[in-house]
């Protein structure tokens, strides 16, 4: 569906130097018109091809192959939001410059928008919370928020009704302007438990997002805009039910079951990643904890046990382990998941850079440990981090 073929000059020249003369052969020397008819549509035939990067006399070089057609390449990303990160209607500047090129060439960018997108400012419906921040920002950041074939934003957060219902209508309308679909979240329960169904290289996905945590102020109900959860969604169900229907499932977790800010994974978290494998989603993507932990593989599924921050600058100072995050670009084919873990740094202004070689090594190391933890082995070459699962369904 988003594949794209390059043209090959070196066939283009050819067809156009040898066709004229063979086509005028053809009709000095063939008495029969049905001859010269065939002849055309050989060349119409050979103009395709070296359109394609192909000709007749040559195999094809520039075309993609039968694996890399039905390839679903994917990044995902961690807690991000254009709080104290782009401020002004009319900035420009890019918070993503840095590790743009990571994501460009992927057919799918998977991130946790955690906060409220709207033009207007803090105002009686933003009201402070004793337990939390507020996170809004103007919708311009969406403006950088695709960087890739197609996007999305998970929206199922502690941090999406900062500004009440009327915050998650703007910030789901803000991102659709930008071409950038959502998951997670909705004007009712039935519109936040709604799975998002994609079709990449004719693979059927199906995406969903939930909330954990012990507050239900945030979640959806049937009269109430609000954020999706695993029970009130009858989680367990709906992905079983995907399941059987696409060929991989991808659910996102925003997990603050337990205390966040640390690289441990809590039972509690653990629990219910695992709840989620087993009712049959293919891939996990969790965040909340804001510092990295560890992969769980499970037979032929994957957990990302939490990827960090990714854009992500509150008024008040992180813990050091919260500058380092992890991109996770994914490769999947039918027969096998291929992870390539790219470690991350957040500088001072809360956007994602490219650390140095020690501080990569650093990253990829303690996320290697704590993957050694839950059984499964990470293996680092070139300052990336390296998992492959095997898929059998």
């Amino acid at each position: 569906m988003l594949q794209s073929y390059q043209r090959t000059g070196k066939s283009q020249e050819r067809f156009y130097k040898k066709s004229p003369a063979l086509i005028k052969s053809a009709v000095a020397h063939s008495k029969d018109v049905s001859k010269v008819a065939l002849s055309a549509l050989a060349g119409i035939f050979a103009l395709i091809f070296s359109l394609f990067g192909c000709s007749f006399a040559e195999p094809c070089r520039q075309c993609p192959s039968e694996s890399e057609k039905s390839t679903l390449r994917f990044a995902a990303a961690g807690d991000t939001n254009g709080y104290n990160i782009n401020l002004g209607a009319h900035s420009d500047r890019d918070p993503l410059a840095a590790v743009r090129q990571l994501i460009s060439d992927q057919d799918l960018f998977i991130f946790n928008l955690e906060g409220v997108l709207r033009n207007e400012a803090l105002d009686e419906s933003c009201p402070p919370q004793a337990f939390q921040s507020i996170f809004l920002s103007t919708p311009d950041i969406a403006n950088f928020l695709h960087p890739a074939a197609q996007n999305v934003a998970s929206l199922a957060n502690n941090h999406l009704l900062d500004c009440g219902s009327a915050g998650v209508e703007e910030t789901i309308n803000a991102l659709r302007g930008e071409g950038i679909f959502s998951e997670g979240a909705g004007v009712n329960l039935s519109d936040a438990c709604k799975p998002l169904l994609l079709n990449i290289h004719n693979l059927r996905i199906a995406l969903l997002s939930y909330l954990a945590m012990e507050s239900g102020s945030f979640y959806a109900d049937e009269n109430k805009s609000g954020v999706a959860s695993w029970e009130r969604c009858s989680g367990s169900e709906q992905v079983a039910n995907l399941a059987k229907t696409t060929d991989l499932v991808i659910v996102n977790l925003h997990l603050h079951l337990t205390p966040g800010w640390t690289e441990e994974t809590s039972e509690a978290h653990l629990q219910r990643i695992e709840e989620v494998l087993d009712s049959g989603a293919d891939i996990v993507i969790a965040h909340g904890p804001h510092v990295p932990q560890g992969l769980l593989v499970r037979g032929s599924r994957v957990a990302l046990l939490s990827l960090g921050d990714f854009l992500f600058r509150p008024d008040y100072a992180v813990p050091e382990l919260a500058h380092n995050s992890v991109l996770a670009q994914m490769a999947i084919t039918p027969e096998k998941i291929s992870i390539s873990l790219v470690p991350l740094r957040m500088d001072e202004r809360g956007q994602p850079q490219i650390p140095t070689s020690k501080e990569g090594e650093a990253i990829l190391k303690e996320i290697a440990r704590l993957s050694r933890e839950q059984n499964t082995s990470i293996e680092i070459h070139d300052g990336i981090g390296y998992v492959e699962v095997q898929r059998t369904r």
